[in-house]
């Protein structure tokens, strides 16, 4: 058994199934995370965040939505009023960020 109060910040406790071992947090790949889930979300391209986490089926899913927004932004195929577009985008934002931020929490520790 180890104290995890003991750990450094940066380190984590795993327990796979191979055993319990420390694994070092790495710090680069969720900030470059939220990057990716920040910058792009605000240009409608979601996703991006997740995929780089290697969730791929949600950041296909997110980046899907997107595909939609930009046919309908664009293409106006589907006849969707402005403001429905609009608020649909902000949801998407928002639902992104909400499994980014989840996901960092999991690959920190802090989920449960």
């Amino acid at each position: 058994n180890v104290d995890k109060e003991l750990l450094p910040d940066d380190f984590k406790v795993v327990t796979g199934s191979g055993g319990t071992y420390i694994m070092r947090t790495d710090v680069r790949r969720i900030r470059m995370a939220i990057i990716l889930a920040l910058i792009p979300g605000i240009l409608n391209v979601f996703g991006l965040g997740q995929i780089y986490m290697r969730r791929f089926v949600r950041g296909i899913a997110f980046l899907a939505c997107s595909v939609f927004y930009f046919i309908e932004r664009f293409l106006e195929y589907f006849g969707i009023d402005y403001w429905v577009l609009v608020g649909f985008t902000l949801a998407v934002f928002a639902l992104q960020l909400f499994d980014i931020f989840r996901i960092v929490k999991a690959e920190l520790g802090v989920a449960r």
